[in-house]
Order: structure tokens, then C-alpha cells, then sequence
């Protein structure tokens, strides 16, 4: 059974979307991964923004995606091409 499938890593670098369809099934089945750093050095832009946001809430972000604008136009083509929409 083929699956189209779509990998996004989220912009906050801590996690990553897998979306499949099944060729005979009319649903979207996503997973949701924890990644780790993959040795890249975070810019200071993104290690402040992260200190902030665990000064602010306590913790890093654990159950948030984060997409920039060219992942949303990936994602909405995935969408397109697979639901018809």
C-alpha cells in the first residue's frame, strides 16, 4: 500500500510533522516527533528567543508547530494535492 507522504520540521527545531495518506483512504494521519538539535548551532536570535520563552513559561515548547510562510505553502500543497481541495 503507497502512502504520499510530507516530513516538516517545525521552525523552533524541537519537532517535526509527519502527514500520510493512504492511497485508499480519505484521511490525513499526522504524527508529531521530538527531535533533537541535529548538531546545528541555534542562531542568537533563536537561543534568545527560547530563553525567553522558558523564562516566561517555565519550559521549552513541547506542544506547539511552528511553520514559516514557504512550510505553510509546502504544507497547503500537500493538502491540495492529496484531498482535492
Amino acid at each position: 500500500m503507497e502512502k504520499n507522504k510530507k516530513f516538516i520540521v517545525c521552525d523552533c527545531h524541537s519537532h517535526a510533522l509527519l502527514l500520510e495518506k493512504e492511497d485508499d483512504d480519505n484521511s490525513l494521519y499526522i504524527s508529531m516527533f521530538e527531535r533533537g538539535f541535529d548538531g546545528k548551532k541555534m542562531s542568537i536570535l533563536d537561543r534568545l528567543r527560547w530563553a525567553f520563552h522558558i523564562i516566561i513559561n517555565g519550559h521549552p515548547y513541547t506542544d506547539m508547530i511552528i511553520l514559516d510562510s514557504d512550510k505553510v505553502k509546502d504544507l497547503n500543497e500537500f493538502l491540495k494535492k492529496n484531498f482535492n481541495i
